[in-house]
């Protein structure tokens, strides 16, 4: 059914009473000669100790940049506009910049989306980890050494002892892609923040990634976001998916409840995108038709009516809040339930 040819996954942990992170009414802008653009318009997550929440829509629906905020790292000239992020009962948003290096080195890490350029080419692998560690745990130089290579070596990087000399340019791209997960643990984060880990990947090295990601969160109990326009990543992953369109959240289940009963019109186009495995389904291809919106220019509503096939009038009027479709099950879409 995915991309990595498995179900979604149906063994989600327990959900905690308090969620570890909490994001309300969350809106970040970048001004533009032509205006404010909303790369983020009130969204709203929660992610529970020890979940791996996905976060899905298409390249530039909010995601990454929402996960940016949560550690501060919004890029220039972009910022935070309006509401909290709350991580284990404190809003991150009000830290001073010692109290948001404190929470980057011990408490969350973020994995980007390409390595290639995350990494720095003109130190070795074993540098970077090691000034990670130096700077963060205050190990001395061969305390951080032996540490990063044990690192590495759970990580499942060959070698690793002389690996420790490596430049960037001289791993595969999985390979690196394992560096960064490396440096990412490095301060023992309670969540990590996975921006399309698996991107420019091929098929097998992506399923080892994603492996490994989750043998790493079930040891530590780590609670993880993991951020893809891949729905068969998604389903292949996640305990619970958020589908994110033009900066808002327009849908959040469980991901079998999402897979198996989708409810917004986004949502359902997403999984009917999916490339099929057999060769009969290979000829069907479907697309979601036209583009995804100027954020200078949204509908009012709902910002997927011009793309949706249940659009009306209505749509105009639409709040965009999520409202319960089943205990576990959220939309935006006060239609989709319609049959129209």
């Amino acid at each position: 059914m995915t991309s990595l040819d498995a179900a979604p996954r149906t063994d989600r942990p327990e959900a905690s009473a308090t969620p570890l992170l909490t994001i309300e009414g969350l809106r970040i802008g970048f001004p533009s000669l032509e205006g404010l653009v909303l790369a983020a318009n009130d969204a709203h997550l929660t992610v529970g100790e020890g979940e791996v929440l996905g976060l899905v829509g298409e390249s530039g629906s909010g995601k990454s940049v929402t996960c940016r905020a949560i550690v501060g790292m919004v890029p220039h000239p972009g910022a935070v506009l309006g509401g909290r992020i709350d991580f284990a009962g404190r809003n991150v948003l009000e830290f001073s910049k010692a109290e948001m290096r404190e929470l980057r080195a011990r408490q969350i890490a973020m994995i980007f989306q390409d390595p290639a350029s995350a990494l720095n080419p003109v130190f070795t692998i074993g540098h970077q980890i090691s000034e990670v560690l130096r700077l963060n745990a205050g190990l001395s130089r061969a305390e951080a050494r032996n540490r990063s290579i044990e690192l590495l070596e759970r990580v499942g990087i060959p070698a690793p002892d002389r690996r420790m000399s490596a430049y960037p340019h001289e791993m595969s791209g999985g390979m690196r892609q394992r560096v960064m997960i490396a440096m990412a643990l490095a301060g023992e984060p309670r969540l990590l923040l996975a921006d399309e880990p698996t991107t420019a990947l091929d098929v097998t090295i992506q399923d080892q990634v994603l492996r490994l990601l989750e043998d790493l969160r079930r040891e530590r109990n780590m609670s993880m976001i993991l951020v893809s326009h891949d729905m068969g990543v998604i389903g292949t992953a996640a305990d619970r998916v958020a589908v994110m369109y033009a900066g808002r959240i327009v849908e959040v289940a469980p991901t079998d409840v999402l897979f198996s009963r989708p409810d917004h019109p986004y949502t359902r186009a997403l999984i009917d995108a999916m490339p099929q495995l057999t060769p009969e389904d290979r000829s069907d291809l479907r697309t979601i038709p036209g583009q995804p919106p100027d954020l200078l220019k949204l509908p009012e509503g709902c910002p997927f009516a011009p793309r949706c096939p249940l659009a009306r009038d209505e749509c105009a009027e639409v709040s965009m809040e999520l409202t319960a479709v089943s205990p576990a099950q959220s939309s935006a879409c006060p239609f989709a339930r319609d049959g129209s």
